[in-house]
């Protein structure tokens, strides 16, 4: 995704971004949105309303309680139109370059389906409004790599899924046909067995299930040794490694491109140097 201070720095400075009339006005305000004191304001603000909403899930039954609880709507309603008046500033500000970041995108995405949420009664749609807190993601620049790492990890994490699953698929058959009979709570059928290997597959509770099956079935303990040693260790371990390095390139990415704004603000700093002895001389 796209940084929004990417936006700035590289966007804003176009006249056929922002028109001829009023380029400056709108710099400025985009400049105060995407700043440093403007983000800490709105990352307060958004664990403020994390409080709040987590606050709104308790029961308010006598009066006095009943006014605590009208006080917390509106102050979630207060948050909500704060939010609403800063996306909408910053649409004005950037105009149609406002869509160009996908981070700017999300959090358009979240405001707008919290702040629909309180208009409709059903409680899974009002439930949405909890996605604010969300948007704590992109005030956060650690935060942002993390989830644009994971999302770079994704076909990764996909295909060593693939060989967890496959590899399930295998031991919930083997499992089915030969301790069926045994525990049949346990691998009596084949959805049966794949939960049960899932459970193992945590190490949560792996050991009460072995004692179900191994005292009739010594040949047991080779399939669970084999099981967790496959899909617990090597395959899980597979998925970490495979999200460190999708996490280690993210953090060398934003390092180049640090680089290269340095090195792109040396040469325009060069170039002013040189204007201003030639000025001189």
């Amino acid at each position: 995704m796209t940084d929004s201070a990417d936006i700035i720095a590289d966007e804003l400075d176009s006249p056929e971004v922002l028109g001829p009339v009023s380029v400056g006005h709108r710099e400025k305000l985009a400049a105060a949105l995407y700043g440093r004191r403007f983000e800490i304001f709105i990352t307060l603000l958004i664990l403020a309303n994390a409080i709040v909403l987590a606050l709104l899930t308790y029961k308010y039954d006598t009066q006095s309680q009943a006014g605590q609880l009208s006080l917390l709507m509106r102050l979630d309603l207060f948050i909500v139109a704060i939010f609403a008046v800063e996306i909408s500033a910053k649409i004005y500000a950037l105009g149609w370059k406002f869509f160009k970041s996908g981070w700017n995108i999300f959090d358009l995405c979240v405001v707008v389906l919290s702040a629909i949420g309180p208009a409709y009664p059903l409680s899974i749609i009002r439930a949405l409004r909890v996605l604010r807190t969300l948007r704590i993601v992109t005030q956060v620049k650690s935060m942002r790599i993390v989830v644009e790492s994971f999302l770079r990890a994704l076909p990764g994490i996909g295909s060593v899924l693939m060989v967890m699953l496959m590899m399930m698929f295998i031991f919930a058959v083997i499992g089915t046909r030969m301790f069926g009979h045994i525990a049949p709570d346990l691998f009596g059928t084949f959805h049966d067995s794949v939960f049960t290997l899932f459970m193992v597959l945590t190490l949560e509770g792996w050991p009460d299930i072995a004692a179900q099956v191994i005292p009739h079935a010594p040949f047991a303990r080779a399939f669970f040794v084999v099981y967790i040693a496959v899909n617990s260790f090597t395959v899980l371990n597979l998925m970490i490694a495979v999200i460190v390095d999708a996490m280690q390139s993210e953090y060398e990415a934003e390092a180049e491109e640090e680089r290269e704004d340095m090195i792109a603000a040396l040469k325009a700093l060069k170039v002013e140097i040189s204007e201003m002895r030639k000025q001189i001389n």
